[in-house]
């Protein structure tokens, strides 16, 4: 399991974004960290995660590649 996103903070996640240029409003930031939490076993689960990308996608209108960027950034980090 990806134990990085289950003890990251707010402030952590919005440093993550920033470093692979994931510029969206507060409010998203902390719904996408919310839907990694309540996910972890998708991050690290290839056919789970794509299901995740496409639900991620719908809801902060960020290009699919964008989201899988992110997903390995996380994986990378545990």
């Amino acid at each position: 399991m990806n134990s990085y996103i289950s003890e990251v903070n707010y402030h952590d996640f919005h440093e993550l974004l920033m470093n692979n240029h994931i510029h969206i409003d507060q409010s998203l930031e902390q719904r996408l960290l919310s839907v990694l939490k309540n996910n972890v076993y998708a991050i690290d689960n290839a056919t789970y995660s794509f299901v995740l990308v496409k639900y991620m996608s719908k809801f902060t209108d960020l290009e699919n590649d964008c989201i899988r960027t992110l997903i390995s950034s996380i994986r990378k980090q545990s």
